[in-house]
């Protein structure tokens, strides 16, 4: 399968006021996934997100994982939501026939208060 950066549907962003968020190449103007600011401290409790991306190597055809969050804790529950039968079993469900050979990205969420993040929650899946 042949992918490139711009391919991707997700991805982490930053708009022209200085906030971090996931963007959905579907829907440009959404700020659903709005997450921190910049330049801020982020306040005592606010939701993170992250990204995860399967996409399979072009040459090689072997699949590669990459993960990213707004603030490192999005990124953690990513890992954790990666490694959960139970959270990944919920997003495989949903997934289309095939989905096996097929690049996937995932849209998780964790609601964060001070340093703690709760169990991560899916936000969106898309496979082509």
């Amino acid at each position: 399968m042949i992918w490139c950066q711009r391919c991707l549907r997700f991805h982490v962003a930053l708009d022209h006021d200085g906030w971090r968020y996931i963007e959905d190449r579907h829907d440009l103007a959404s700020r659903r996934w709005k997450g921190t600011h910049g330049n801020l401290l982020p306040p005592a409790e606010y939701v993170d997100y992250a990204v995860i991306t399967r996409v399979f190597e072009q040459t090689t055809g072997h699949p590669v994982t990459s993960m990213g969050g707004i603030t490192h804790l999005g990124t953690r529950a990513a890992g954790e939501f990666l490694l959960s039968p139970e959270a990944m079993g919920e997003a495989l469900r949903q997934a289309p026939p095939g989905w096996e050979t097929k690049n996937m990205q995932i849209v998780v969420a964790t609601k964060v208060i001070g340093a703690s993040a709760s169990p991560p929650q899916l936000r969106a899946l898309h496979v082509w």
